[in-house]
């Protein structure tokens, strides 16, 4: 007689474990930058900046190349209405040079974490099931802590909204 196990899995997740850290990226060389078309210039958050949201993207993703355009016809709207949220680029192709390629040529008006910063530690992750996906972080006074999983577009960003109304400083 044969024995057979059900094993449940729990779902493979994508990016950074949900309450991990990370060290904030503008406060190391050349972990943020603002892609231009012939330059990568280091860049900072903004000081009303709460929460971040990684677009975990690749030069060879077709469909992060339809939401990133998409993206970057609302994110002047987007930072109007809700400016303590910042999206920032993480870009998963092979090599620093392919994703400092990508990021000029995109050129997306939101800063991109810096190309060789993705190869260190603890910036290494794999991105399970692919991209386009997104993660949200909330921005602390050294670091970033991962507020959600690696998702869709929709669920990550209304966790992240949550988030931001959640810890809006009240008026006294």
């Amino acid at each position: 007689m044969a024995l057979a196990a059900l094993v449940i899995l729990p779902p493979v997740s994508a990016g950074f474990e949900l309450g991990s850290t990370l060290p904030r990226p503008d406060q190391i060389r050349g972990g943020l930058v603002q892609p231009k078309k012939l330059a990568l210039p280091p860049v900072g958050l903004g000081d009303d900046t709460r929460v971040v949201v990684f677009f975990y993207s690749a030069s060879w993703c077709a469909p992060c190349k339809q939401i990133g355009a998409a993206l970057r016809q609302t994110y002047t709207e987007f930072r109007e209405r809700a400016p303590g949220l910042e999206m920032v680029t993480y870009a998963i192709d092979e090599s620093p040079r392919a994703r400092a390629d990508y990021l000029r040529e995109e050129a997306y008006p939101w800063p991109a974490l810096g190309p060789s910063v993705i190869d260190r530690d603890p910036w290494l992750t794999e991105i399970s099931g692919g991209t386009p996906q997104f993660q949200a972080f909330a921005v602390e006074a050294n670091q970033l802590r991962a507020i959600t999983v690696a998702g869709k577009a929709a669920a990550v960003m209304d966790a992240a909204l949550s988030h931001l109304v959640s810890t809006v400083p009240r008026s006294q």
